[in-house]
């Protein structure tokens, strides 16, 4: 079955996820040392605050969008817990289908076998949206 790979998963309120979670002073303090600002125009009042603020919304603005082909080659190449025994082949299996994903310009062609894999793979890590989400794109018939 062709599954796009390139979806984009979405927040409840419709916004893409980003990849980068949201960011801890210690986060903040490299952007402002990035930017070459000083950390207490972010965090209190000041004239320059809304420039920095500005500079700082164009950095998370490109912030890269959390695709199904990134939750398919994470979990892909992920170590679960409970397959301490997987064996090279299979291993070796995973490795070439995220490669195959990774490498696809959007749109592959997955195996009914592989397409169940990559469910398996993907409920052991992802949050209740992305699966609900993944779920869909990689099997649109059992959507709700």
């Amino acid at each position: 079955m062709e599954v796009n790979v390139n979806y984009v998963f979405k927040t409840l309120e419709g916004k893409p996820v980003k990849l980068s979670p949201s960011y801890s002073e210690a986060a903040l303090k490299g952007i402002a040392q990035i930017l070459g600002i000083d950390l207490r125009i972010l965090l209190f009042e000041n004239p320059k605050r809304e420039a920095a603020a500005k500079a700082i919304q164009v950095i998370l603005d490109n912030e890269e969008n959390f695709t199904l082909k990134k939750a398919c080659t994470d979990a892909l190449n992920g170590k679960q817990s409970d397959e301490k025994d997987l064996s090279g082949d299979d291993k070796f299996s995973r490795g070439a289908l995220a490669v195959d994903i990774y490498k696809s310009n959007g749109k592959i062609d997955l195996s009914s076998e592989n397409i169940t894999l990559l469910k398996k793979l993907i409920s052991k890590s992802g949050s209740n949206m992305i699966i609900f989400q993944a779920f869909g794109v990689l099997d649109p018939k059992k959507k709700k």
